[in-house]
Formats: C-alpha cells, sequence, structure tokens
C-alpha cells in the first residue's frame, strides 16, 4: 500500500499521484531549467501529447478520432478551440507580415461603395483572424447541426467537430500559405484558391463519412454539401449585414 504524504499545496493527506483534495501532483520538484521547458511544452502548447498528435489523428482518422473525443477519449488531444486559436494566431501573423489576402484572391463585383464595405471588412478579417474563425465557427457548426440534427448529436457537440475540422483546414491552409504568397499577383492564385476549397471539402466529407459511418456514403455525400449551404447563406447574411452597416454608418457620417 503506498504511503500517505501530505499535499504541499493544500496539506491534505493523499496517497495518490495526485491530491484527492485539490488535484496537484504529489511528486513535485524543484525548480530548475528542466521543470521550465517541461511546463512549457505541457502547459502553453502541451506539444508533448497534444498538438502534433491531434493534427496527426486530424490526417489519418479524423472522423474516428472527433467521435471518441466527443464520447469522452480526451486525454491525449489538443483542446479543439485552443487549436483553432493556436493555428489561426499563426495564419493571421503570417498574412499581416506578409500582406497576403484572406479572401484567397477571389474577386467580387461591387459598386464602388460597395467595394469599399469589402475591402474594409476583408482588412478587418486579416488583423482579427482569429476572431474572424470564431465568428465562422458557429455558423460551421449550425449547418452541420442541421444537416445532420437525425443523428441526435447536440449543437455544443456540433461546435466541437466544427472546431476539429476548422483546425484541420487551416493546417492545410498554413501547408499551402507558401504558394498564396507566391501567386499573390498571378491569375493562377484563384485556381490555387479553388483547389484548396475542394480539398476542403474533400477532408469535411472524409470526417463525415468516418463520424457518421452508420449513414450510406451517398447520404453522408448529400448532407455535407447541405452542411456546406447552410453555412454560405448564414456567413453570407452576415457578410451583407456588415456591408449594409457599413454603408449606412459611411452615409451618417458624410449626411
Amino acid at each position: 500500500m503506498q504511503e500517505s504524504t501530505s499535499c504541499k499545496n493544500c496539506q491534505a493527506l493523499t496517497a495518490g499521484n495526485y491530491c484527492s483534495n485539490c488535484g496537484q501532483a504529489t511528486d513535485t520538484h524543484r525548480l530548475s531549467a528542466h521543470y521550465l521547458w517541461h511546463d512549457i511544452q505541457h502547459h502553453l502548447l502541451h506539444f508533448d501529447k497534444g498538438v502534433f498528435y491531434t493534427i496527426k489523428e486530424l490526417f489519418t482518422r479524423p472522423g474516428y478520432s472527433i467521435r471518441e473525443y466527443i464520447e469522452g477519449k480526451r486525454i491525449r488531444h489538443f483542446r479543439p478551440i485552443s487549436l483553432v486559436i493556436l493555428l489561426a494566431t499563426l495564419y493571421g501573423i503570417l498574412s499581416l507580415y506578409f500582406h497576403t489576402d484572406v479572401a484567397g484572391g477571389i474577386k467580387y463585383e461591387f459598386s464602388e461603395n460597395g467595394a469599399a464595405a469589402f475591402q474594409r471588412l476583408n482588412e478587418w478579417a486579416s488583423q482579427h483572424y482569429v476572431a474572424y474563425m470564431m465568428i465562422a465557427l458557429p455558423f460551421s457548426a449550425l449547418g452541420s447541426f442541421l444537416a445532420f440534427r437525425s443523428q441526435r448529436y447536440n449543437f455544443v457537440e456540433h461546435f466541437v467537430m466544427a472546431a476539429f475540422l476548422l483546425g484541420q483546414a487551416l493546417v492545410v491552409m498554413l501547408l499551402f500559405f507558401p504558394l498564396n504568397y507566391l501567386l499573390a499577383d498571378s491569375p493562377l492564385l484563384k485556381v490555387m484558391s479553388t483547389v484548396v476549397a475542394f480539398i476542403g471539402f474533400g477532408l469535411n466529407l472524409w470526417v463525415n463519412i468516418q463520424f457518421f459511418d452508420k449513414l450510406s456514403r451517398v447520404k453522408v455525400f448529400w448532407l455535407t454539401l447541405l452542411s456546406y449551404l447552410i453555412m454560405t447563406v448564414a456567413m453570407s447574411v452576415l457578410s451583407a449585414g456588415g456591408t449594409i452597416l457599413y454603408l449606412v454608418f459611411t452615409h451618417l457620417t458624410k449626411a
């Protein structure tokens, strides 16, 4: 039987590896360079088991892995919201530093005022990329929740799934970032953006086929397409609302 010791944090008697009262590890060491490096790895970035393990899972068995996480198998995973924040921050910093367009070179036809409003929104997204991604998350979750509502996963579970999917998409965007930068002034940028979009849809479909493995692949395909449609419409309504508010505000300030 393991000998009881006094917890150095709350002084409660405990016999395990962690204090049953406050949860602190009972095996504490003197602070050192090794402790500091491990603390940075484990608590700040969790690289020892989290980020790289989660990314590997998202590109080897994504749907099964996400479903296991939702059902409670979470100890080895990096938390999905933290993953999105980490990767979106990295992508946002690269976009700002190299002055790339978060719209991926896709051009839209607007009136002069509408073009200015869209440009402002695009600039805001570039400067606040993490916030932009966090705004997009619930719309992605909404599309999935409504399309696959018969599978009886709640909205929060779809939100977690959407966060993992967004993390997966951000890894792809980071991999293609050098091309995005090199093709910045080339008509090929739009082609590359289209290719990346198709890759994103393919990965999403792969995730859904594994996650909803009790459904036929044909049905999963159409429901995934429906979820994309719902998300696109919802995001378009939000973007249109932002553009209209900008135009109204501009008109009022000039009046």
